[in-house]
């Protein structure tokens, strides 16, 4: 399944090799976590209550969500940094 989003980078920023990603089939966990990760590391205003609850309707922990969240945050942030020719 597809990101569901329209924040999720279009297809012509995507390399080839990490499209397959973008395109695989999760379970309603997986793709909650997936959905939640993309969401917080393209467009992090959109990382809202709402879609956190949408994890914990999945069976993620709040000690789990932190964890998520903090992974997320900091790899989406080293990223937009590094495609912004930055370093952490």
């Amino acid at each position: 399944m597809a990101c569901r989003h329209d924040s999720c980078a279009t297809e012509a920023k995507i390399p080839t090799t990490y499209r397959q990603l973008f395109e695989a089939a999760l379970d309603e966990h997986l793709q909650a976590i997936f959905d939640f990760s993309a969401r917080l590391s393209t467009t992090p205003p959109e990382a809202t209550a709402v879609a956190l609850k949408a994890l914990v309707d999945v069976g993620l922990s709040e000690l789990e969500c932190l964890d998520l969240i903090q992974s997320a945050a900091t790899f989406g942030w080293a990223n937009r940094l590094e495609a912004a020719g930055l370093q952490a």
